[in-house]
């Protein structure tokens, strides 16, 4: 377990094993049991469940996502077959209709009121997430809404219930935010309903010089050590900035081991703890308008790898756990690579001893040894799940 049962929500596509559900005790597919029970029933005429990437959809988008060098684009699609957690084709038509079954009840008010009913943790404390909705506040009035995302494709619906005002928005590249779009509009349309939250004046922070030999002292590698995530602080051009997969962002000194990431659409506070008594250094990443941190953990310098030391993780890895997955590691012109039957070979780049990042997706690979220092697995991570255990063929 990731967490304690009713301590703490993630996000998570367990939702899958509710669809396995269905397709047992109804003896149907995915597919058929929703155009039969709900998608026909609304009027749904262009949705599908597909459960075979090779399927023909007639008037199907393509997805899409910026080419590697910045210009043009490159097709994003998915092969995966997965369905329940996702695989819906729509058309925004349908989803319109989708969304007025919300007012009519049209499959059930116990249903309807169910997908609306938020959460409460083991704590008391209540969260915003209901049955696949989030159920919260804007500007001033009650809203339904949830987003969506894979491959090149991208996908919102905001409710406002009490005004029977929703905006769909579908796109197919990967750079888009519906969601977003979708609350601008809504901005627009209920502009004489909504109320502004109080401007606070908040003074921009000002930028103090820090010598350079006092950043250098803070570059390294830092994970998150929950799901071991990680993020890099580099120097660059005299300069502190931390990167975060293919993304490089300054970070302004703004106090003594405090700096500020200035996103276009964000600020972050990141503030450094330097090593003391045997504990590593750390950094906390502090969000605007959370309460809650996240700490990363400074981790030891590494030493280049020699081809003899990464030929000691070269293998076949099987899962338990993902019901035997095998992974295989191999070197390749003096690096790391990561192969698996369903994603593309993929690099792995070391951030600590025997830790290592896959480049594409930001998984995180922990190689196990035993007593005499042989590789006998390895813990894989994967952003919302981590820990999960490989061992070596």
């Amino acid at each position: 377990l990731v967490h304690q049962p009713g301590t703490i929500w993630d996000y998570s596509y367990s939702i899958d094993l509710l669809a396995r559900l269905v397709e047992v005790v109804s003896g149907e597919s995915i597919d058929r049991y929703f155009d039969e029970h709900i998608f026909k029933p609304l009027g749904m005429t262009h949705t599908l469940f597909q459960d075979d990437h090779t399927q023909v959809i007639p008037k199907r988008a393509t997805g899409y996502e910026p080419g590697e060098t910045g210009v043009g684009y490159k097709l994003d699609m998915s092969n995966w077959d997965e369905t329940g957690d996702g695989n819906v084709y729509t058309s925004v038509e349908d989803l319109y209709l989708w969304d007025q079954a919300f007012y009519s009840n049209a499959l059930g008010k116990d249903v309807m009121d169910m997908l609306h009913t938020t959460g409460t943790l083991s704590s008391g404390k209540k969260i915003d997430y209901a049955f696949g909705l989030v159920v919260t506040d804007y500007k001033g009035l009650k809203v339904v809404e949830h987003g969506g995302s894979w491959a090149g494709f991208r996908a919102a619906i905001v409710r406002f219930p009490e005004e029977r005002f929703s905006v769909i928005c579908l796109a197919n590249i990967g750079t888009m935010d519906p969601s977003g779009l979708a609350f601008k509009v809504a901005d627009i349309y209920l502009a004489g309903k909504l109320k502004e939250p109080e401007k606070k004046e908040t003074k921009k922070a000002e930028a103090i010089a820090v010598p350079e030999k006092d950043l250098a002292l803070l570059v390294g590698n830092y994970q998150e050590p929950r799901f071991g995530q990680w993020f890099e602080v580099v120097l660059k051009e005299g300069k502190l900035a931390a990167r975060r997969g293919t993304m490089t962002f300054l970070l302004v000194p703004v106090a003594p081991m405090t700096f500020e990431l200035r996103a276009p659409a964000t600020t972050l506070r990141l503030e450094f703890e330097a090593a003391a008594a045997g504990q590593p250094g750390k950094v906390r990443v502090v969000y605007p308008g959370r309460e809650d941190a996240d700490t990363y953990v400074k981790a030891a310098p590494l030493s280049p790898l020699a081809a003899a030391h990464l030929a000691e993780y070269a293998g076949t890895y099987v899962s338990p756990e993902l019901l035997d997955a095998r992974y295989e590691v191999a070197v390749e012109k003096g690096a790391l690579v990561l192969r698996t039957r369903t994603v593309p070979k993929a690099a792995l780049k070391a951030m600590a001893p025997d830790k290592f990042r896959e480049s594409e997706f930001g998984a995180t690979i922990e190689f196990v040894r035993v007593k005499g220092g042989k590789v006998t697995g390895f813990k894989l991570g994967v952003g919302r799940a981590a820990g999960i255990e490989f061992v070596r063929k």
